[in-house]
């Protein structure tokens, strides 16, 4: 009997642990999506496929006319910064070096099985991360981003491109100045300070920095000049 009631209490242990497992999800059309999980990491498709999905850009967000409020959208791009407390999470998602805009979740408490699936997942994101989310527009009021009279309602999201949980730094770090670096050391949370060798060491970082991506903007933009 002990016996027994071991390996059924494995056996529930198991079922509870497959049940409660994020699958990676291959996603091949649109048309199939309802299918798909709404969580969980992109496997390789392996062109198989094109998806029919149609990418919206962050920085046409804010335009009535292309993405009303309450219209939906897919976006790609990089996970900038993720907040996750309880049963809700915001993030901001990054395109471009310039453009951002935030996405929230919020627990649905008619799904609550769904609703603790999609917080774990979102838990285990990591800053940098390329990922797609799909999501309904609603108006906000949005001061940290480019974007801010609208945000997004997460209903979707996939990691296409995880990122290493240890960074040699973060972008929010390398693109503070020197006056806001200097001037945080007497405090009781001082930014930390960025040397050359450690930005050169590690130029696919640094080049995510606002700054340093509009120069090499501009200096292609010149050279384009010159060849015309």
């Amino acid at each position: 009997k002990k016996a027994e009631k071991k390996a059924k209490k494995a056996a529930e242990a198991a079922a509870k642990a497959e049940a409660e497992r994020i699958h990676d999800v291959t996603y091949l059309s649109v048309d199939d999506q309802d299918s798909y999980e709404p969580v969980g990491d992109m496997s390789r498709i392996m062109s198989r496929s094109q998806t029919g999905r149609a990418f919206a850009r962050v920085a046409d967000l804010g335009d009535d006319a292309q993405h009303p409020v309450g219209s939906k959208v897919w976006l790609r791009g990089r996970l900038q910064s993720i907040r996750v407390k309880g049963g809700s999470c915001f993030l901001v998602l990054r395109q471009d070096a310039f453009h951002t805009v935030q996405a929230c979740y919020f627990k649905d408490k008619s799904n609550p099985e769904a609703s603790q699936k999609m917080i774990r997942y979102l838990k285990s994101l990591t800053e940098e991360s390329i990922i797609d989310l799909e999501g309904t527009l609603v108006e906000a009021e949005v001061r940290s981003c480019t974007i801010q009279t609208v945000e997004l309602g997460i209903e979707r999201i996939h990691s296409v491109s995880k990122a290493s949980s240890q960074l040699p730094f973060l972008v929010e770090d390398a693109a503070r100045s020197e006056e806001e670096v200097e001037a945080s050391q007497e405090t009781d949370r001082p930014f930390p300070r960025l040397g050359q060798e450690i930005r050169l060491d590690n130029r696919w970082v640094d080049l995510r920095v606002p700054a340093n991506n509009a120069i090499m903007r501009v200096q292609s933009a010149i050279c384009q000049l010159f060849r015309e």
